[in-house]
């Protein structure tokens, strides 16, 4: 998983390649799905991604965004290996509230 979040994620966003940048995130998210181990919780969040993934796509073309939900996604799992599950949590509550600021200034500029 650190692999997964470390120089090639980054690279993809200076080689302007942002469909591998987001198939790291969705590998990420899959993994985490799996460690989990709950189906119900997963076909859930499944749900959830389904409906995200074109917003993500169009966020992460934002400026800035995408450089922070690097940063955001290895604080995340930085937490989740030390097993500090509260830090964890509020990686996520971070990662998800920058996002739903980002996609107002994305509604904002479409209109």
């Amino acid at each position: 998983m650190q692999a997964l979040l470390g120089e090639p994620f980054e690279q993809s966003l200076k080689n302007g390649d942002i469909e591998a940048h987001v198939a790291t995130i969705e590998q990420f998210r899959n993994h985490v799905k799996e460690l989990a181990g709950n189906p119900v919780l997963s076909d859930m969040i499944e749900r959830i991604y389904d409906r995200t993934r074109v917003s993500m796509r169009r966020v992460a073309l934002l400026p800035g965004r995408s450089e922070m939900g690097i940063k955001q996604y290895r604080a995340l799992l930085d937490a989740m290996v030390r097993g500090d599950a509260d830090e964890a949590e509020r990686c996520v509550r971070e990662l998800n509230a920058s996002a739903r600021e980002y996609i107002e200034r994305y509604k904002n500029y479409v209109i």
